[in-house]
């Protein structure tokens, strides 16, 4: 995964977590949302955004990615699970998300190769419900 790929995958889960169109994946109940992304490189960040028609689909990571491709996606009930290779396999990222009614949460980690240097991290979040927008 080069240096610039992992920020970018970062920045897509974290869209992914919010504005994704209907696709196949996760619905979210609509309503005023509030998430708290949990990162060892930039710490915790709480969010709220009022999502309407919302999907969780970790495809959306990939917008723009294009060294990058998804190598499985499994929804079972209320759990999406997936995993994606890029460049050439010097990048990988495997996630879990869920959704249960007015919450949800996940994790995703990721190990890549920045200019020879091997390095790996997990991103968690948690999403609540809070009320109508």
């Amino acid at each position: 995964m080069h240096a610039a790929t992992a920020p970018s995958l970062i920045l897509g889960l974290i869209m992914a977590t919010h504005a994704a169109p209907r696709a196949e994946g996760l619905p979210i109940k609509d309503g005023l949302w509030e998430t708290t992304m949990k990162n060892p490189m930039t710490g915790e960040r709480v969010s709220r955004e009022c999502l309407k028609d919302t999907t969780l689909d970790p495809k959306t990571m990939l917008a723009g990615q294009d060294d990058c491709t998804m190598t499985e996606q499994n929804l079972d009930a209320n759990t999406l699970t997936f995993s994606m290779v890029c460049a050439g396999a010097s990048g990988t990222a495997e996630g879990r998300m869920f959704v249960d009614g007015d919450q949800g949460g996940g994790e995703m980690r990721m190990d890549f190769d920045v200019g020879g240097r091997k390095m790996d991290m997990t991103l968690t979040w948690d999403a609540v419900r809070v009320g109508d927008c």
